[in-house]
This record gives C-alpha cells, sequence and structure tokens, in this order.
C-alpha cells in the first residue's frame, strides 16, 4: 500500500509541486512509480486554468473511479489548482475521491496518507473524505524538497541536469482573465537565503540549470533588489528584461556552474553575467 504514482496536469509550478510532494513522499518511505498500473495510491496535481483543464482531470478520476469499485483499498487524490478551486463540490461528480488537498497543503499530503492507509490496514471505515484547502501562512517555504533520481537496475543514477525551483507562490495582480490569485493566494516570495540553500545543494547533485517559477516575478524583484532573472533565450539586454519584466509564462533560467556565479548574481553583477552568458551563445 505504499507505491504513489503522480499524474500533473498544466504549468511548469505544478510540476514543481509534484517533485515536491514526491520527495516528500519517498522519505516518509512511499515509492514513487513510473506506470500508474503498479501504483496503490493515484494523486491527481491540477490545473484551473481553463475549463478544458479541469474537465481533462475530472474524466480521468471518472475513469479512475471504476478501478476504486474493483479494489476498495485504491487511494485517489486530486491535488493542487482545481482542489483549490472547486474544493468539496468536486463530491458531487467524483464521489470515490478519497483527498482533495488545495495548493497550500502539499506538504500535508504525507501525513493524510499515512491516516488513510492506516484506517484501511485497521479495517476502520473512513466517515467522509479528507478535503483541506485552507490558507496556510508560510506554504510557499515548504516547496523545497527535490526528488532524487534512483539507481537502475545496474546501479548506474542518471544524470539530472535541470530542476525547478520555486521563489514564489500566488499574485497580488487580479487580473480578469487569470485564475492564479485564486487558486494561489496572495502573493507569497521565499526568503532569499533559502532560494540560494536550495541551489547550492542542487549544485551539489550536479545539477546545471535551475528554473525558476514565480507567478508574479517583477513583485519578487521589487522585494529582493539585488535579485535578478536572466532569460533564457537571447533577448535584448535592458534594465526591463534583467529585472525580469517578461511575460510570467516564459521559462526564466540561470546557469548556475559554481557557487561563485551564485554570489554574482546576488550582488547584482547582471550585466558582467550577460556579457558572460551572450558570448558563449
Amino acid at each position: 500500500m505504499n507505491r504513489v504514482y503522480i499524474k500533473t496536469y498544466g504549468c511548469q509550478m505544478n510540476e514543481r509541486d509534484s517533485d515536491a510532494v514526491s520527495a516528500m513522499l519517498r522519505a516518509r518511505g512511499y515509492r514513487i512509480v513510473a506506470d500508474e498500473n503498479d501504483c496503490d495510491v493515484l494523486l491527481l496535481n491540477t490545473c484551473s486554468v481553463r475549463d478544458a483543464a479541469e474537465q481533462k482531470a475530472i474524466g480521468k478520476a471518472e475513469n479512475l473511479s471504476a478501478r476504486k469499485k474493483k479494489n476498495p483499498d485504491f487511494i485517489l487524490g486530486i491535488l493542487g489548482c482545481m482542489a483549490q478551486n472547486r474544493g468539496a463540490s468536486l463530491l458531487d461528480q467524483l464521489p470515490d475521491v478519497d483527498l482533495i488537498v488545495g495548493t497550500q497543503k502539499f506538504h500535508q499530503v504525507p501525513d493524510y496518507l499515512d491516516n488513510l492507509r492506516a484506517a484501511r490496514e485497521a479495517g476502520t471505515p473512513i466517515g467522509e473524505t479528507i478535503v483541506d484547502i485552507g490558507e496556510e501562512a508560510g506554504s510557499q517555504n515548504t516547496i523545497k524538497d527535490h526528488l532524487a533520481p534512483e539507481p537502475d537496475a545496474n546501479g548506474a543514477v542518471e544524470r539530472q541536469i535541470t530542476a525547478f525551483v520555486s521563489i514564489q507562490q500566488g499574485c497580488n495582480m487580479d487580473c480578469a482573465f487569470c485564475i492564479v490569485p485564486k487558486t494561489r493566494g496572495d502573493e507569497r516570495s521565499r526568503p532569499m537565503d533559502a532560494i540560494v540553500a536550495e541551489c547550492l545543494a542542487l549544485a551539489a547533485r550536479g545539477v546545471e540549470l535551475k528554473w525558476f517559477g514565480a507567478p508574479d516575478p517583477v513583485a519578487f524583484t521589487s522585494r529582493y533588489d539585488s535579485w535578478r532573472y536572466v532569460p533564457h533565450a537571447p533577448m535584448p539586454a535592458t534594465d526591463r528584461v534583467l529585472a525580469g519584466i517578461i511575460d510570467m509564462r516564459l521559462p526564466l533560467t540561470f546557469s548556475l556552474d559554481d557557487c561563485a556565479l551564485i554570489a554574482r548574481i546576488i550582488r547584482a553583477e547582471v550585466s558582467a553575467v550577460w556579457q558572460e552568458l551572450a558570448a558563449v551563445r
């Protein structure tokens, strides 16, 4: 009952959340499997950017309900933006779901799964679906763990080249077309020292490229004047570009080859870093 498969819908921030949940579950003793047919627990990390995205996840959950009817011990959970957006109303369409967890409660998933497993092993009926979509102060600081690659059958470990780093959750912009403030809450940035420590830990594992995820890069750079983004694609090295004022849907990336480069970025020597990157393109 400890094999978990996570299916992710939507953006890179959702991918990052799924990776963090996977790492937390593995640390708790769960096995993360690559095939949904091999799992005892299946978690859908969902997207609400459009109704079509929600309907895709709902359709998948409906199909999985048939599996649950054949195997009552099978655990089905819905995480992320659709869980936050719809909450307990999802049970009107999906009454067999065991767990509904919103975007500020990813770190609670291991505890909830432990409780569900313990109840099943004890033969105790579970009265109601677990629904947790509440706000939690400091939740942006819980998306910090990374799932390390496991050795293959020959004992070899595939080198991880890239990783996502979450630097901010939520948004205060309230754009009419965007659901992020509703599903992710108010803008909350992580402390700079925590971000740097996470990047250094990834670099020590051989990860060369970190993709920084933030719904509102402008808010982050205004909070930390010494931090700047370098766009992944070649762009004019204007102050606005170097300050990260670009479309939030474009990837923002640094090539962090060593600690010295990290330190230079933090000291705001962005122009010199940009010139070095441009020279090697």
